[in-house]
């Protein structure tokens, strides 16, 4: 995917502080990109979709997390593109393809928990719904806490190699179709 060049697809007609700062951020971002420096490209990137959460920036971030091997954190970040009502359609499937060879060199962890009231991490980050796909893991060990108020938190390490299915309590893997 081609990264941003500009937020805009045509001048403002009043100038908008945050934006332009968002755009400053976007061109020394894409500096950074050139230059290989992508964990400081990144932040740039995500800066400046807080300033200004353009879709555009989604494909920066997403584009820049393939460059540092995150490919899961990617396709969550196309995923956002594709459900933002403002993404250019003509764009989509493009993303749409890369999230296809995403979803071939990643794994999948879907866990179940019986107890509502649990909250559950992978490699720090709390799951607050699981999808029924489960959720993409690049693949490699990964961290699963199970965290349940009143009770010591549940610790397992699961391995999940690339296009495979690692479910529930047992972690039992399955191969994906």
């Amino acid at each position: 995917l081609m990264l941003a060049a500009g937020l805009l697809s045509s001048a403002p007609a009043a100038a908008d502080p945050l934006k332009e700062r968002a755009q400053e951020l976007l061109s020394e971002g894409n500096k950074l990109v050139q230059r290989g420096d992508y964990v400081t490209a990144l932040t740039k990137f995500r800066s400046a979709h807080e300033l200004y959460p353009s879709p555009k920036l989604l494909i920066n971030i997403g584009t820049t997390l393939r460059y540092l091997g995150r490919n899961a954190e990617a396709a969550e970040v196309y995923e956002q593109y594709l459900d933002d009502p403002e993404a250019e359609r003509g764009q989509s499937r493009e993303v749409e393809q890369v999230l296809s060879e995403i979803d071939d060199s990643v794994g999948r962890l879907h866990i179940s928990v019986a107890e509502k009231q649990a909250r559950i991490s992978v490699d720090g980050r709390v799951i607050a719904d699981m999808p029924k796909e489960g959720i993409r893991v690049d693949p490699g060990r990964h961290t699963v806490i199970g965290d349940v108020p009143g009770r010591p938190a549940t610790v397992r390490y699961v391995s999940v190699d690339a296009e495979e299915l690692v479910v529930g309590r047992a972690c039992k893997k399955i191969q994906r179709p």
